[in-house]
């Protein structure tokens, strides 16, 4: 009787190592640090000539009155650490910029010696910077976990240059997304030393980490998603046990609950237009596939993509991209067992992703789901992705797998160069929104208000005009045009009659969020109108003022003086105009 034996062959999936186990895992040669910093400086390098942009950067920054100067007390910089701002809790973050600012002063001859304002230079180096040691930081986490070198080098190198990332590292407002982002992938690269049983004095690096991970999500809640990229990783690609894991990742769920709940409570999604339960996953598909065939086709970059999700859903075409993600998730998951490393990196990309896909309502969904700036960390899916692939290659075809990673590099450092150059000036910027997405209602009001400030009014109109027709329900523009008609025009009909539209849209929003036009507004447009005598103008103006506020002594007195020189038919003595009020 004869017995045969049968042997199973099990693909090894892990890369093969060119670098020793233990804490030299994810470090290597001094000189593929040095490169990837150089590269990374080179393309993105040009940030420092550029200005402030117009989102979010005049209301965080350059006219932020805690910043100009900076006074880190209770009512300065401090008062971020007791209370949320812009519907985010980012302390970190605002005291990073508190510091900047302190050594920031814009000393152009257009401003004034005794006017403190802050120059953008410095926030840009900022952000440079720590876009430079988080593509260390990929480095060393991709190259730990396949213990290679040049692959882990490709990863980073993706992860650096993808033109994905320039709205983060061009944008100044963007440094939260980079300081949080810095943070957090910096503790998973310390926790993957600390799991690493060949690396020494493991709990010192662990604390660390955990450190990292805390002030991560001060500096911007989203991080709170760093324990879910870890899990990913020790489940799908370590392989530990899921005892030790529940260990060493607990203390990180823990921490990151009291985060989402201050997220959540000042962010509580209030005025977005929010689709049905059943819809959710729609959007959420879409907005995935979205972001892979940018990721793919980097080209047609902007800030307001005006993805809206009640008006997405009411096209065919957002239906049927929602099947993408599913049908790519469904074929990962088929061949999960024989290369985990890319079930796992899109598990790295969903992960990142997943606060801002649209399961959960929140501010920025008033003008679009997706934006550039949500993607920076999920970038580590796809660096992970390119190491393991990379790693795979026969040693016999490496060379030619370098050349087409390379000419695949300068291409996207290409790209990365081009589109920092949208970023250098508002005017630029908010074109070029309004170039790809012609019904940004969020670029148009910008652009409107960037002209008024230029003395452009007539374009300002327009651009207003625009804004209310992309969104009725968006009150700023409408704000703006009341402004515009009232002080600048003097029309106190046009400006009654967009204030009557700013109602309306006022009236789309949740109470708590609810507020009125300023009287003050009316006030000082019937002060030039008298100044200039055109009294019926005041006095329209003035009624209006009268209506809003009619507890305001100083506003109904100024009415009754209007209406005795219309009786009288005398004029109004001469006084100052009114300042420009505007709303982004």
């Amino acid at each position: 009787m004869t017995t045969t034996t049968t042997t199973t062959t099990i693909e090894d999936t892990s890369p093969p190592a060119d670098v020793p186990p233990g804490d030299t895992a994810a470090r290597g040669p001094g000189w593929v640090w040095l490169v990837l910093v150089v590269v990374t400086a080179a393309v993105f390098g040009r940030v420092l000539w550029n200005s402030f942009a117009p989102y979010d950067d005049p209301q965080t920054i350059s006219e932020n009155d805690r910043l100009n100067p900076p006074k880190f007390t209770k009512d300065g910089v401090l008062w971020y650490w007791n209370h949320a701002y812009m519907s985010l809790y980012a302390p970190l973050t605002y005291t990073v910029w508190g510091t900047i600012a302190g050594v920031s002063q814009d000393r152009s001859p257009d401003v004034p010696k005794d006017e403190y304002k802050v120059a953008p230079r410095n926030f840009h180096l900022a952000s440079l910077a720590l876009h430079a040691l988080s593509v260390l930081a990929v480095y060393a986490i991709v190259r730990r976990l396949t213990k290679t070198v040049w692959p882990a080098a490709l990863g980073a190198l993706l992860f650096a240059l993808h033109p994905l990332q320039v709205e983060t590292v061009a944008w100044a407002s963007g440094l939260k997304d980079l300081l949080a982002g810095c943070l957090g992938l910096t503790s998973i690269a310390l926790y993957l030393r600390a799991a690493d049983p060949a690396s020494r004095r493991r709990a010192i690096w662990y604390a660390v980490a955990l450190v990292c991970f805390v002030l991560a999500m001060l500096a911007k809640s989203s991080a709170m998603v760093v324990p879910v990229v870890l899990l990913v990783i020790e489940v799908w690609i370590l392989r530990r046990a899921l005892g030790k894991v529940t260990l060493s990742l607990g203390p990180w769920f823990l921490l990151a609950i009291p985060i989402a709940i201050v997220a959540k409570m000042s962010q509580p999604g209030a005025g977005v237009p929010t689709p049905m339960l059943w819809q959710r996953p729609i959007v959420a598909g879409a907005s995935l596939a979205f972001y892979l065939w940018k990721l793919i086709v980097p080209t047609g970059l902007a800030f307001d993509y005006g993805w809206r999700p009640l008006e997405m859903l009411e096209k065919e075409w957002f239906y049927l991209i929602a099947l993408v993600p599913v049908a790519i998730a469904v074929g990962l998951w088929l061949v999960r067992k024989r290369w985990p490393w890319l079930w796992a990196s899109a598990g790295v990309f969903v992960a990142v992703l997943l606060p801002v896909l649209g399961f959960v309502p929140f501010m920025y969904q008033v003008h679009s789901t997706v934006a550039d700036h949500y993607v920076y960390v999920a970038m580590l899916g796809p660096a992970m992705a390119v190491a393991w692939s990379s790693s795979r290659v026969r040693a016999s075809r490496r060379g030619l797998a370098l050349a087409a990673v390379g000419c695949v590099a300068v291409v996207l450092g290409t790209l990365s160069f081009v589109q920092l150059g949208y970023w250098r000036d508002e005017e630029t910027t908010l074109k070029r929104t309004i170039a790809y997405n012609p019904c940004s209602a969020l670029g148009q009001n910008n652009l409107g208000l960037y002209y008024w400030q230029h003395d452009r009014p007539v374009e300002a109109e327009r651009a207003f005009l625009a804004a209310t027709e992309c969104n009725p329900d968006f009150p700023n523009a409408f704000q703006n045009l009341v402004s515009l008609y009232a002080l600048t025009f003097e029309d106190p009909q046009r400006a009654i009659e967009a204030y009557h539209g700013f109602e309306r849209a006022m009236a789309t929003m949740p109470p708590e969020e609810r507020r009125t036009y300023p009287p003050q507004g009316f006030f000082e447009a019937a002060k030039s109108a008298a100044m200039k005598g055109h009294i019926r103008h005041a006095e329209q103006f003035l009624e209006q003022a009268v209506q809003l506020d009619p507890g305001n002594a100083r506003y109904r007195a100024a009415l009754a003086d209007a209406r005795r020189m219309l009786a009288t038919g005398s004029r109004a003595p001469a006084t100052s105009p009114g300042t420009r009020p505007g709303t982004r």
